[in-house]
């Protein structure tokens, strides 16, 4: 009688068996770098963020907003609405970028991060531009136009309900 190693049907057995231990500990590296993958991606993203609505003109802008737009835009030339637009725009596009950030899913695991930081800013800019913003929609014939700092608007909303926050001053 042959001993056991030396059947060829032992081999092919104990190949297969290697072959799938092999497989099953590719798929578990594999695993572990979409996660690293998924996280930096986030992180990158939380960075581009933070980034974005930290520079020194989206802070002008931001107040600009606050203490300089008018609450009523009624009969003002398109000209000022221009000026208006123009002075406001980093203010509202990096408004724009993070709720887009956050409606693609990139931020998702950082919502609350990004929420509780920017919701108060997020809202009382969107409270005071609404009117200038849904203008320029109309006039470029652009629903779109801006849809990122509505949804951010409307998760800030939201989120102040949840957390039973009060509206902030404008």
């Amino acid at each position: 009688m042959k001993p056991w190693y030396a059947d060829p049907q032992w081999w092919t057995v104990g190949g297969t068996w290697l072959y799938v231990i092999l497989v099953f500990v590719t798929l578990c590296f594999i695993y572990g770098q979409l996660r690293e993958a998924r996280t930096n991606r986030t992180l990158n993203a939380v960075l581009a963020a933070f980034g974005e609505l930290q520079r020194p003109d989206t802070h002008e802008a931001r107040r600009y907003i606050l203490t300089a737009l008018p609450s009523q835009l009624d009969g003002v030339e398109e000209s000022v609405r221009a000026r208006h637009l123009e002075k406001i725009r980093p203010a509202t596009l990096a408004f724009h970028h993070v709720g887009y950030l956050i409606r693609e899913d990139y931020l998702d695991p950082a919502y609350e991060t990004i929420m509780g930081y920017t919701w108060p800013a997020a809202w009382r800019c969107w409270k005071k531009s609404e009117e200038l913003i849904q203008g320029e929609r109309r006039r470029r014939g652009e629903k779109g136009y801006m849809i990122g700092f509505e949804f951010l608007f409307k998760l800030s909303e939201s989120y102040r309900l949840i957390h039973n926050y009060p509206e902030p001053r404008i």
